[in-house]
């Protein structure tokens, strides 16, 4: 073979840079996306740090890792409260090797009617501790002075905690429904948003020399009647070891109905705000609350 052709072949043999995965393990087979994302209107800043909060780890204090902490705020701090569940009965759990199922088809004392299943497997392997959470459940109730309607989860994510090839991984593909609960907390934007809530996305952080995590993220969100948004980010430093708990370091992409770019300066700024900007043109800051 002559050395054209040799290094002709060699070209056509290297991967395109753009079909690499930016993520170093393997992706589960969770199903088809349950986000489908589009339409987010990104050019208000409140809006767009609305939807910032429900993607990028280190904005929202109550669910500071959005794929794994969304989902399971609803299932640990709602619906496993005293009342709302009877623990041990209602749901009641089965262990089946390293997977423990929470099992309904019941109502409870406080008048809350369980329908479906929750389980979570633990394992442990060469890359971490893995936690692998499903979610098949509907709970609703119409007694006066209910913490909520009408609650539903479904779909789920794996969960890695480790100190190997990463540090924190989560595949996400879950949808969660409620109605009433935001609302009885006089979070109105939070009620329509999460009354149609779903993520489907990978998160991928490994441990800086501070102790901070470097995110990889690649996600679909659907926020209700508001509409969903493609969300990308590849050196989003985020953790207490920031010296910042109240944003993370680093650019976050959202595409909606356009496409708006978050530029968050962590420790030094360290004001709950981002530098945005919309279809390449400068905005105010995008901030907390304002």
């Amino acid at each position: 073979m002559t050395l054209l052709p040799a290094l002709l072949l060699l070209v056509a043999c290297r991967p395109d840079p753009e079909d690499q995965s930016p993520f170093l393990l393997p992706l589960a087979d969770l199903g088809a996306a349950m986000a489908q994302g589009g339409g987010y209107d990104m050019t208000n800043p409140q809006d767009a740090f609305f939807a910032a909060r429900h993607v990028a780890p280190g904005v929202e204090e109550r669910w500071v890792l959005p794929p794994s902490n969304m989902p399971l705020l609803l299932w640990e701090e709602l619906l496993q409260g005293e009342n709302v569940a009877d623990p041990g009965s209602c749901p009641y759990v089965q262990a089946d090797g390293a997977k423990r199922i929470w099992v309904s088809g019941c109502r409870s004392e406080d008048g809350y009617d369980w329908e479906g299943t929750v389980s979570v497997e633990e394992t442990s392997d060469e890359l971490g501790d893995w936690e692998r959470w499903r979610f098949d459940l509907d709970v609703t109730s119409d007694v006066e002075g209910r913490s909520f309607d009408f609650v539903r989860l479904q779909g789920g994510f794996d969960y890695l905690s480790a100190d190997a090839t990463v540090d924190r991984w989560v595949q996400a593909n879950w949808a969660v429904q409620s109605q009433g609960y935001w609302a009885n907390n006089f979070e109105e934007e939070l009620e329509t948003a999460w009354a149609d809530l779903a993520l489907t996305g990978v998160f991928q952080g490994q441990e800086t020399e501070s102790g901070a995590l470097r995110y990889v993220l690649e996600a679909t969100v659907d926020l209700g009647d508001n509409g969903g948004f493609d969300a990308t980010a590849d050196t989003l430093t985020a953790g207490a070891a920031t010296g910042c708990p109240v944003e993370p370091d680093g650019v976050l992409t959202l595409v909606g109905a356009q496409t708006a770019v978050l530029t968050f300066e962590g420790p030094d700024r360290c004001d709950g705000c981002a530098q945005l900007s919309v279809d390449g043109e400068r905005q105010a800051n995008a901030c907390r609350g304002l």
